[in-house]
Formats: C-alpha cells, structure tokens, sequence
C-alpha cells in the first residue's frame, strides 16, 4: 500500500503555547505503529512544553528558524539544518528565540501517541 501525505492535507493540533502539529504518518491515519513524522511550527517567541515519551525515540530536524532545545540539565542554540536525537525517557523542550516560526519535523519511534507525559 502506497501512502503519500501532505501538510495542506491534515487538521493541526494547536497547542495554547503557539504549537501547531501536523501528523504526517503515523497513527493518527493508522498507517504504521513503527514511526511517525509530525511537521511542527512554533511561533516567535514561544516554548514547547517541557515533557518526556516513556517509549518513544524522537528525532527533530529543523527546517527554518532558531532556538534553544533543552534536553534534560543540556541547553543548546539550534538553527535550520540542525538534527537533534532525543533519547527515549528524556525530559526536552524547544523554544522559539527568533522573529519567524520554528519549523521542524519530529521523527519518533515508535510511533507517537499524545499522552500526559508532562514534566
């Protein structure tokens, strides 16, 4: 079976924190439990939850943008093109330090499921 996803294609999740999250594959269209691909914007200014996935791997590759991503006591500037490996269990967190969105796409493994895993 061949599937092809669009961003223009999917409803965001719109987080009160200035998040928007498009699942590309994954779950949510029960196409894989193995992997997701989420495209995520976050605007001027604003942070992700602080939060952590029991299960799950994730990768964060940036597409447009600065920031800072802190990944349990480690805080480091981030900047389009940057690849950022978040150990399964790891507490992390991205924020917007720039004037344009952050815009990065989150590759988890397994699959992502939203949960309350919140620090």
């Amino acid at each position: 079976m061949m599937y092809i996803s669009t961003k223009e294609s999917k409803k965001p999740v719109r987080s009160q924190n200035g998040e928007h999250t498009y699942e590309l594959i994954g779950r949510v269209e029960n196409i894989t439990e193995q992997c997701s691909v989420a495209y995520i914007e976050l605007e001027p200014g604003k942070e992700a939850l602080q939060h952590y996935h029991p299960e799950t791997e994730e990768i964060f590759y940036i597409l447009s943008g600065h920031g800072k991503v802190i990944l349990n006591d480690q805080h480091s500037e981030i900047k389009t093109g940057d690849c950022i490996f978040v150990p399964r269990g790891a507490r992390h967190q991205l924020i917007n330090t720039g004037r344009n969105k952050l815009v990065f796409l989150a590759i988890c493994t397994p699959a992502w499921i939203r949960h309350t895993g919140k620090v």
